[in-house]
This record gives structure tokens, sequence and C-alpha cells, in this order.
């Protein structure tokens, strides 16, 4: 068996196949944890659309309550659905209005609520 000695050409291969792996490498770890960061951060993005699409309905269906609309319920709970396609956009939950004596309370309660938290808006009476 004859043994030919390696040329320079061959040697700048190896290198280069050798950078590129560990360049590789590196993206690799750089990429990965950026990445599962960037999904806790999708997250709390949704949980602030959610948040603020509640409220929004919330605010309008208590704008509704407060020009008359109250003088249907008497005191106790109820579960209401705001109209409008917004709905739509939360997850699983529920609106629940809480009437008293001075005090109208409209809350959003999701079903998930290890995830989502709830959304409350209470209003003083005159």
């Amino acid at each position: 068996m004859i043994l030919s000695r390696t040329t320079r050409l061959a040697r700048c291969r190896a290198f280069l196949q050798l950078d590129v792996a560990v360049a590789i490498t590196v993206l690799a770890l750089v990429f990965i944890p950026l990445s599962v960061s960037s999904s806790g951060d999708l997250d709390l993005a949704r949980r602030q659309y959610f948040e603020a699409v509640a409220l929004q309905l919330i605010d309008g269906e208590m704008d509704v309550l407060l020009a008359g609309e109250r003088r249907k319920y008497t005191l106790g709970e109820y579960g209401i659905m705001p109209v409008g396609e917004a709905v739509q956009n939360l997850p699983e939950g529920k609106f629940v209005l809480t009437v008293k004596q001075k005090q109208l309370t409209l809350t959003w309660v999701p079903t998930k609520r290890a995830k989502w938290g709830r959304v409350e808006r209470v209003v003083e009476l005159k």
C-alpha cells in the first residue's frame, strides 16, 4: 500500500469542513435558547391581547348597562354574552354580571384559569 502525502488543498478543505461544523454548533447553541425565550414573549403578548379584547367588550357592555339596561336585572349574578365579533377572538370563558345595591361588576372568567387571568370592571352607582 502506497500512501501519498496530503496536498495543501486537501488540508484547506478539511479545515473548512471543521470551521463550518463549529459555526453550526455555535449557532445552534445561541439560537435554541433565543427561540425558547421568544415563545414566552409570544405567550405574554397573547395574554395581553386577550385581556385587551375582554376589557374592550366589558367596557362596551358596561356603557350599555349604565345607559339604562341595568334596570332589567335585579340583585344577583347573571351570565351575559356581549354583542360583537370580537368575542370569537377570546378563548373559552364566560361573562358574568353581578348586580349589587350600589355596584355593578362585569367579569370575564376564562375556562382555563391557570393560563389566562380574569378581567373585571367594577362601577359604583350613584
